[in-house]
């Protein structure tokens, strides 16, 4: 038992070690990733509220000004807590990798910085579909589904068109 729980304990630490490898990388085929599709956010983040980002919702989805208005408050006002989330998420990673192997508190270092990790990540997770439903909850229906549909294409072409080096 204490065998699987050391191998699980390790899996999360090496995979949050390499999310953060993977969030550094800056380029892919010479190109920022953030000249590709804006945010690399994954649902609706700190950069989902920027202008670009918004104009190409609000022309994709068709939203009136009411609509537009609505959806930069949600988003607005859901900022603090996704930096407050980031900035949070940053502080157990550096943690993470300053422990040190020979500190005789190292197992119970690491699994509480696991720990947190974890509940970091479904904090996020809850947060994202916080503001995923507030902002669904403005569409029309035929926006909605148009929305659905435009997720589903991106999932899609990752799928198809997996970039190399990312996730």
């Amino acid at each position: 038992m204490k065998k699987i729980y050391l191998t699980v304990v390790a899996s999360l630490v090496a995979l949050s070690l390499t999310g953060g490898l993977l969030a550094a990388q800056e380029t892919y085929d010479g190109i920022s990733r953030h000249d590709k599709r804006g945010s690399q956010m994954h649902g609706p983040g700190p950069d989902f509220g920027g202008p670009a980002a918004m104009g190409r919702m609000a022309e994709y989805l068709g939203l009136d000004d009411a609509q537009q208005e609505t959806v930069k408050n949600i988003v607005a006002a859901s900022r603090p807590e996704f930096e407050a989330l980031r900035l949070r998420s940053q502080e157990n990673r550096e943690a993470l990798r300053s422990l040190d192997a020979n500190d005789a508190d190292y197992g119970v270092n690491l699994q509480n910085l696991a720990a947190q990790s974890g509940e970091l990540a479904a904090e996020t997770a809850l947060l994202q579909g916080r503001v995923r439903a507030q902002i669904h909850a403005v569409l029309t229906p035929d926006q909605q589904q148009k929305m659905a549909e435009g997720a589903d294409r991106l999932r899609q072409r990752d799928r198809e068109h997996p970039r190399r080096g990312a996730r």
